[in-house]
């Protein structure tokens, strides 16, 4: 096997399926501080705490229309990821705004979906944080793909994980130690269904592994599960707020409580909830039909709601353009 100089391992990496990843349109990192649009140079130091350790944190947002949605939630919830993990942001949130801005124009779409990195930082393969020397970020703007609109009309299904769940303190910090959620994952794939549910330790409800779940109950209740111990989905806020501002007849209240495996089960209409799926109907749970077991009026309607604020909310809305 032969050791490489630059030229070589520049010219195999170019020859290389990275080179034709699909969908990958533009990065920006602190490693090189600019914006490269070739997938093949699209890379992380493998010294980076935040590989080997998991020690940093991650945002995920849409770009919609040539704007980005919540955009400003989706960094002040990195601020806040942040502060729980003592974790410093290598730039100020303005400067990160402005980044994403200017890596999304180089990606040159107006739908696409935006991940964005923090790092503790290159150093070492230790455990320990202090031998990182400051903090790194990458932000990478892909092809946005959408959940097949079958979907929404037909509703989605879902077990209860049987994969230990992140304590409160965890869960509530975004951050790129996932392997929960990637078990979790697997675990629905496994077993031929859409999406698995966390199961807390006193039987509740918690979330999916990138989404959160919300029912509505018999007496028009809209529940949610407490963010005590789930993540603050920023898309969850946005339709829960245009509830606020244009209540809905079936909605008679909005709770966050505990919810029960029973309570989901019995619900009118339930809902996964999340950045890329937007709202979709959950039909069913352990085998057993949800409701009538078929998508309802009240999920179609925050769809179209969360929808219409992605196009024209302009409080919402960062453009890129």
């Amino acid at each position: 096997m032969s050791v490489l100089n630059s030229e070589q391992w520049l010219a195999r990496v170019q020859a290389s399926r990275l080179s034709a990843q699909a969908g990958y349109l533009a990065m920006y990192s602190t490693w090189w501080d600019g914006i490269v649009t070739e997938p093949a140079m699209m890379m992380i130091p493998v010294d980076d705490h935040m590989v080997h350790r998991g020690d940093g944190i991650f945002e995920a947002a849409r770009i919609v229309e040539g704007a980005f949605f919540d955009l400003d939630a989706h960094l002040e919830r990195l601020q806040s990821s942040a502060e729980r993990i003592f974790l410093k942001l290598p730039k100020s949130k303005v400067e990160i705004r402005e980044l994403c801005i200017s890596t999304a124009k180089a990606a040159k779409r107006d739908e696409a979906a935006l991940r964005l990195f923090v790092g503790r930082g290159v150093g070492s393969f230790s455990p320990n944080p202090y031998e990182a020397k400051e903090s790194s970020l990458a932000i990478i703007i892909t092809e946005f793909h959408s959940v097949a609109e079958k979907k929404y009309q037909e509703g989605v299904t879902a077990i209860t994980s049987q994969i230990p769940q992140k304590s409160p303190f965890y869960a509530q910090i975004k951050s790129c130690n996932y392997l929960p959620n990637v078990l979790m994952k697997k675990e629905s794939v496994d077993a031929g269904v859409d999406f698995s549910l966390g199961v807390g330790d006193r039987g509740q409800i918690l979330e999916g592994a990138t989404e959160n779940v919300a029912l509505l109950g018999t007496q028009g209740d809209l529940v949610v599960p407490k963010f005590d111990y789930t993540l603050r989905g920023t898309t969850l806020l946005a339709v829960l707020e245009s509830l606020k501002k244009l209540p809905h007849p079936l909605v008679k209240s909005i709770r966050f409580e505990d919810v029960r495996i029973g309570d989901l089960k019995n619900a009118k209409e339930a809902f996964m909830i999340g950045t890329t799926l937007e709202v979709l109907p959950l039909v069913s749970v352990d085998g057993e039909k949800i409701g009538e077991g078929r998508p309802g009026p009240l999920g179609q309607e925050l769809r179209a709601r969360l929808r219409d604020l992605m196009r024209s909310d302009s409080a919402r809305r960062t453009p890129i353009r």
